[in-house]
């Protein structure tokens, strides 16, 4: 009650709100704020009260502020996330055509998957020979006369060769979409085969040209 701005109502109300307070009959209601021996004057009691404009433009700023800091909203907002350029292929084991049968008309057929995640807008998945006798197989020096072929899933056989052949495009983008990749090669009864392993390794690509 005897330092400024401590606080009790006395601090903040003007002179003339206590006018007459003195006449009252203390009770335990106002007892509380008004001390033994206080007698409510015209300098022991603000001059300026919240009756007065500019302490009520004073605390309507500072009412502004506080509850604009503590309860403020953005007026709108948004949430996303960012797609990397994706482009992923992943092929299943080696393609196993069986035993060769020496001297034996026959188709023997293998296959393998390519599973391909894209974030562009189109892609390609291509298959090429880029080894010694492109699209042959071979056992050390000895050479089918034959092409192999491959497709992608039911689509028709074609010819491998040194030249990439397209297998699957894919217009829009795709997650781990398999393909069964097939193979497919022919040998003739009059074909020499040589004691071994008859193989080629193939180079598959995935690209795209609208990243």
């Amino acid at each position: 009650m005897t330092s400024p701005n401590s606080g009790w109502g006395t601090d903040y109300c003007s002179f003339a709100s206590f006018a007459g307070i003195e006449a009252l009959t203390r009770t335990a209601t106002i007892s509380p704020a008004l001390p033994n021996g206080f007698t409510p004057t015209a300098t022991n009691v603000p001059a300026t009260g919240l009756d007065t404009d500019a302490v009520k433009e004073q605390m309507a700023a500072l009412a502004i502020e506080f509850f604009g800091a503590k309860l403020a909203r953005a007026s709108s907002g948004t949430v996303g996330g960012t797609v990397p350029a994706t482009l992923a292929l992943t092929l299943g084991g080696a393609a196993s055509l069986g035993a060769f049968a020496p001297g034996v008309d026959r188709t023997y057929d293998g296959t393998t998957t390519a599973t391909v995640t894209s974030s562009a807008g189109s892609a390609t998945l291509s298959i090429t020979d880029t080894g010694a006798n492109p699209g042959r197989l071979v056992n050390g020096t000895a050479v089918l006369g034959e092409a192999l072929q491959a497709r992608a899933g039911t689509a028709a056989y074609a010819a491998l060769s040194g030249v990439p052949l397209t297998l699957n495009t894919y217009d829009a983008p795709v997650a781990n979409n398999t393909a069964t990749i097939g193979f497919r090669q022919h040998i003739a009864a009059n074909q020499a085969l040589r004691t071994g392993n008859y193989a080629k390794t193939l180079t598959f690509t995935l690209a795209t040209a609208s990243p």
